[in-house]
């Protein structure tokens, strides 16, 4: 931090930030750990060697273009996920082959790809811990005027948006979508990453992946006020019934920036309110 004056002038500001790293060395049998609270009991994982409460899912490959495409996948990496490979169809997705099954070295999974997609391929694809928090405040004053500050934000964090899932599933579940679901895959719009609309979801374009994950990094104006407060030479004016008079106008989060796919990166269900507020203090 820092303050200095200059004349009828003086500032303050000061920051902060600080940084989390974490890693679980010791589980019960090396066990790892799903935790409730979450969308999906499954998807966040306390795993040995990884940090507490990483997002746990498949990683998506992309889409398929083409019929030649999906024969030539298939032929060779089969997906347990799927029931009926003839459903599946261009416009759908496919996800990788990143680890493989259970071996006696390896008694949860395998480290090593085996050529099949299964429960055995989801992995690390998010971190629900900020890697790092930031903040700032800042004053000034000038004769009867004051401004103050203060920002806070939050970098290198991940979260599931359920909202999109919801909202952009289109797989007939009789709910409204977001208008991002227009630039779907199409044969006439097929430089997209949305998938095609289909019914039932036959080809798992919906299951938990990196399709859901996003940054749910963001920097805000938690507050702010600018005063200005009477002198005393008006004050003087009043016969000395007002001993001082300040007037002020404010707010809270009305700068957020985050590119978060739905309403907070911080909680959708309960979003920060922009607010706005004005006020007059006076002592007698």
């Amino acid at each position: 931090g820092y303050q200095d004056r200059a004349g009828d002038f003086n500032f303050g500001v000061s920051g902060n930030i600080s940084f989390v790293r974490n890693t679980v060395t010791k589980l019960y049998q090396g066990q790892p750990l799903s935790l409730s609270g979450f969308e999906r009991a499954d998807a966040v994982r306390v795993e040995e060697g990884r940090s507490v409460g990483v997002i746990w899912g498949y990683k998506l490959g992309g889409i398929f273009q083409s019929q030649a495409e999906i024969d030539a996948y298939f032929a060779e990496m089969p997906d347990n996920n799927i029931s009926n490979v003839d459903y599946v169809q261009p416009g759908d997705m496919y996800f990788l082959d990143v680890q493989g099954d259970p071996t006696e070295e390896e008694r949860f999974y395998s480290k090593s790809p085996d050529g099949k997609i299964n429960s055995n391929d989801q992995t690390e694809i998010g971190n629900t811990i900020p890697g790092y928090t930031y903040g700032a405040n800042l004053n000034l004053g000038w004769k009867g005027i004051d401004v103050s500050m203060s920002f806070y934000g939050e970098g290198d964090v991940e979260k599931y948006n359920e909202a999109r899932r919801i909202y952009e599933s289109m797989s007939g579940a009789g709910t409204n979508y977001y208008t991002s679901v227009l630039d779907r895959w199409t044969p006439s719009n097929t430089e997209t990453d949305m998938p095609r609309a289909i019914i039932g979801d036959p080809a798992g374009n919906n299951r938990f992946s990196t399709r859901w994950v996003e940054s749910s990094a963001f920097f805000r104006l938690n507050n702010w006020q600018l005063g200005y407060t009477l002198p005393a030479s008006v004050l003087n004016m009043l016969d000395n019934k007002v001993r001082s008079l300040r007037l002020y106008v404010g707010g809270q989060n009305n700068i957020y920036v985050h590119r978060w796919g739905a309403l907070d990166p911080v909680n959708d269900a309960y979003p920060l309110p922009r607010v706005y507020t004005a006020g007059l203090n006076i002592k007698f």
